[in-house]
């Protein structure tokens, strides 16, 4: 079913649409909170908080994207739910070791959440993500935007894991070299 269609029935208040979302975009979405919550009841609260979240915010809200609005909606719950659990300070913690990675990137000050959503920041990095290779931007999506291990990254596309872990350092510098050149150095 075309994500028009679901959005639609989502309009209607028809419940169909949940089932096909879950259909659709379930396995991705319990990735995502898998991936940044690494605890299997946490994954599965996040994955239902996000459909009820859905549920309650369309309508009013219309997304462009489906799987955009989801990813959004999964990641803000998950990450929310770390935070409400101090869990970052857990040993083994994917957002904490993908995050801490970033920090050498970006000053550590810097909120990534937060500012990501800021509509400049979302310019220069789509742009800087069109502008990496393949396998670049594989590596880099994988690892900070789903959070997924090197290893699972490795599995996923057949690359080496040292071949990853080098692409997403290459990347890391790149977007270094970008945000700076954009003023984003200050944060």
């Amino acid at each position: 079913m075309q994500d028009e269609e679901i959005v639609r029935m989502l309009f209607e208040r028809n419940e169909q649409a949940l089932i096909q979302v879950e259909t659709k975009y379930g396995h991705r979405m319990k990735n995502i909170a898998s991936n940044i919550l690494d605890n299997t009841e946490d994954s599965e609260e996040c994955y239902n908080e996000a459909l009820l979240r859905l549920w309650n915010s369309v309508p009013p809200a219309k997304p462009e994207s489906l799987q955009s609005y989801l990813v959004k909606i999964t990641r803000s719950i998950a990450f929310n739910m770390i935070n409400a659990k101090n869990a970052a300070k857990r040993k083994g913690d994917r957002y904490a070791e993908s995050f801490e990675e970033l920090s050498e990137t970006i000053n550590s000050d810097f909120n990534i959440e937060k500012n990501y959503e800021k509509k400049e920041l979302k310019r220069i990095i789509e742009r800087f993500l069109q502008n990496l290779s393949y396998d670049e931007n594989r590596a880099f999506i994988g690892r900070y935007f789903y959070c997924d291990t090197y290893e699972k990254i490795s599995e996923k596309t057949g690359l080496s894991i040292k071949r990853i872990r080098n692409l997403s350092e290459k990347a890391r510098k790149k977007l270094a070299v970008i945000l700076k050149k954009e003023g984003y150095d200050e944060y």
